[in-house]
């Protein structure tokens, strides 16, 4: 759903709602006047850790938001997710696509006092390219190989091979740069990452707030960094406060407790325009969501079954029913605004197509309603987690649903949120299930770099899938196609690689492929310039009062 789109569901749902007031709350107590030089967000996680090289910022989207205002990256990424200059001034990819020369602007300094120079930027690239970081987006960084510093303000990255998504992967949060703890960038590798790792409870950054006081699991307080590059922010405190459950961030946010709040739950958005100084505010993600495949199961490695189950999921009555509109269907392996994006097909809604090619595929359907082959029943399980994602196990029953209407015996397993990755990168032999339920955002906003991480062709190994590749789908096709997207000398044969590679994707249908969901916030007036991003995170790192 493009912006304009989004911009009319809101106006639709909020001349639903006029005339109508909001209704007065209990906890009125709470109203305080709105104070100027602060901003509270209220979050829907808890902030449980600020290191950016955990690799855990892309697992909570609040400790994401909060290193957006406490962290600077060499580069960034603007409104339109293109790459621009952050802490570099400058930035050349070299033509053989093996390496990116980067220019510091001069006198940076850390939270700390310490100086960013090229040392600092060396020791935070080599942190994130150890091997000994269990990192969940490791494939990326093991394709750079070292980096040199010429000089103090000079940065060198090189990469063992051609990479196209180099400037986007050193704008990605995990490549926020952080102090050495010690200031001593010379200290042992494995001491300074020691260091570093304790130094990110209360972490020196260098972007443009600095950490005051943070309590784990319940609340950040951030205040200007007066010697930031940039120069100072106009907001004097900055609060990220955790408020998990979705009615008392509504009423936060209504009674005046709070200034924003992320996660607004579309069927939540009539009831809020009701309230004149609340603004919604959408933005279509690029998470692309849907249920991978595991095509080592007999039944899945079937084309055609998995064509069927595409077809018998009506995706457009799922987004209006729970998601009142606020999402789009997949027309390919990517969002709809990712880069890149074609429209590689539509998988529409057919039941009687779909009921004509489980039979074709040898499932027959007799007396009973589930289908039959060899005497086996077609029976899968369904993995889906318990509010990870939005509407998770809702849509996994509207799913399953679905399924059992075309003749599919689904068994639904539920999976506490905080272990659900854990267990679809765990060992598919050991703990095997059929579709699993997954929206994955690209951690550099690459579309190359998605794909790549979704659908690289698997080593077979079913102990752990190749990056995130759930499903341990392989296609000597897609990977040619997503070699030349990644590495082709020009850009014109790199988009046409990426093209390819959406088309073949489709086509192979290793996903279940479901929609893009737009990401909600809201804002209370006079608040002003912030940010729902497509990455699925609400800043305010530019926000005012």
């Amino acid at each position: 759903m493009q912006r304009r789109a989004l911009f009319s569901r809101i106006a639709a749902l909020s001349a639903a709602a006029a005339g109508r007031t909001w209704p007065v709350q209990a906890e009125s107590r709470l109203m305080r006047p709105h104070q100027a030089d602060t901003i509270i967000l209220g979050q829907s996680l808890p902030i449980d850790h600020l290191d950016p090289a955990s690799g855990r910022l892309y697992d909570n989207g609040a400790a994401a938001e909060a290193a957006l205002c406490i962290y600077d990256r060499l580069l960034e990424f603007d409104d339109k997710m293109a790459v621009v200059p952050g802490l570099a001034s400058s930035f050349d990819l070299a033509a053989d696509l093996r390496s990116l020369t980067l220019r510091l602007r001069p006198k940076l300094s850390f939270h700390n006092g310490t100086t960013l120079d090229s040392q600092a930027v060396r020791v935070n690239l080599e942190r994130l390219m150890s091997r000994e970081r269990p990192l969940a987006n490791r494939s990326p960084w093991d394709r750079l190989s070292h980096v040199e510093t010429p000089d103090a303000l000079t940065v060198v990255v090189h990469a063992s091979v051609p990479c196209v998504s180099l400037p986007a992967m050193l704008a990605g949060l995990d490549a926020s740069i952080i102090a050495p703890r010690s200031g001593d960038t010379r200290e042992r590798p494995r001491a300074v990452d020691r260091d570093m790792a304790q130094m990110a409870d209360i972490p020196a950054g260098a972007g443009p707030y600095r950490v005051e006081t943070f309590s784990h699991g319940a609340e950040l307080i951030v205040r200007p960094f007066e010697r930031y590059w940039g120069g100072p922010p106009p907001v004097r405190r900055l609060f990220f406060r955790a408020i998990p459950q979705d009615d008392r961030r509504l009423r936060a946010i209504n009674i005046g407790a709070v200034d924003v709040i992320d996660a607004l739950p579309p069927n939540e958005v009539q009831a809020l325009t009701r309230n004149p100084v609340l603004i919604p505010l959408a933005t279509t993600s690029l998470c692309a969501m849907g249920f991978a495949f595991n095509v080592n199961h007999r039944t899945l490695s079937d084309p055609r079954v998995r064509q069927a189950l595409n077809l018998a999921v009506p995706t457009q009555a799922i987004i209006q029913k729970l998601f009142y509109g606020f999402a789009e269907p997949l027309t390919s392996p990517l969002a709809p605004n990712a880069a890149g994006h074609i429209t590689a097909g539509r998988t529409g809604f057919d039941l009687a197509k779909a009921k004509s090619l489980l039979t074709a595929a040898g499932w027959k359907q007799g007396d009973e309603p589930i289908r039959v082959r060899d005497g086996v029943r077609l029976s899968l399980t369904l993995l889906c987690p318990e509010g990870l994602f939005p509407a998770d196990r809702a849509v996994a029953e509207a799913v399953a649903t679905a399924l059992r209407l075309v003749g599919v015996d689904v068994r639904i397993e539920g999976i506490a949120a905080d272990t659900y990755l854990g267990r679809l990168r765990g060992d598919l032999a050991q703990a095997p299930w059929d579709l699993a339920l997954l929206g994955f955002t690209p951690p550099q906003c690459s579309s190359v770099a998605q794909l790549q991480a979704l659908f690289a062709s698997a080593s077979g190994d079913l102990k752990r899938p190749d990056g995130w590749n759930i499903g341990h789908y392989q296609s000597q096709q897609v990977d040619s196609a997503l070699d030349r997207a990644a590495s082709a000398p020009s850009a014109a044969a790199r988009s046409a690689g990426l093209a390819e590679a959406q088309r073949l994707i489709w086509q192979d249908m290793p996903w279940l492929w479901l929609f893009a969901p737009a990401n909600v916030s809201a804002v209370r007036k006079p608040v002003a310039g912030v940010e729902v991003l497509p990455t699925g995170y609400t800043s305010i790192r530019r926000s005012w009062s």
